[in-house]
């Protein structure tokens, strides 16, 4: 294969790839210009969703990067919580921080539709400091999306996301403007997550 060969088919894995989260973002009423991270899980303190949206704060106020959090929660869709306390405590953080039409919360979607949420992210970050059982982060990699965060099941620092420590914001706001400076390393990423979830590949 010539040099400019490989270079053709990864101009047309982005574009293929681009095509299908616009839908993916038409299909949920998202908006297609975005940089859009998802949080995807239960709603409890120790999922570190404080801190994602605190990230999500300076990514925007630091780095100049348009950005919009998803927060997906079966907590969300289940009519006896509501998302309890720990929602309203999450509503005021983004509300201190002033990014409250940036942060959107949304009851989990059932099985059949968390392809799109999946499809329609740039990033997924996944911050939790207890409990880290990775099944958020091997979906996303099935995806073929870059994970940023301090679960570290299955994601490989550099290779198909970044791993930082439980709690820091401006690491994990630094690491998401880097997949939004660099798409094409964004892209990467997810084809290695991909890679190391085929039949094998983890043996």
């Amino acid at each position: 294969m010539r040099a400019n060969d490989g270079a053709l088919m990864a101009v047309s894995a982005a574009l293929t790839q681009r095509a299908a989260m616009e839908k993916a973002r038409c299909r949920l009423g998202i908006d297609t210009g975005r940089f859009v991270v998802l949080q995807l899980g239960r709603m409890a303190p120790h999922k570190g969703i404080d801190t994602v949206i605190r990230g999500l704060a300076m990514l925007r106020e630091r780095h100049g990067v348009d950005a919009e959090l998803i927060v997906a929660s079966s907590d969300l869709r289940d009519p006896s919580r509501r998302g309890g306390p720990e929602l309203a405590r999450l509503r005021a953080v983004a509300a201190d921080l002033g990014v409250t039409p940036h942060v959107r919360f949304s009851g989990q979607p059932a099985r059949a539709a968390l392809g799109d949420y999946y499809g329609a992210a740039d990033a997924i970050a996944s911050m939790p400091w207890r409990t880290r059982l990775g099944i958020t982060t091997t979906e996303a990699m099935a995806c073929g999306r870059p994970v940023v965060g301090s679960d570290a099941y299955a994601v490989r620092d550099g290779v198909t996301g970044y791993l930082i420590p439980s709690r820091d914001a401006e690491a994990l706001a630094e690491r998401l403007a880097r997949l939004h400076r660099h798409p094409a390393l964004a892209l990467a990423m997810g084809k290695a997550g991909r890679a190391i979830l085929a039949p094998g590949a983890m043996r």
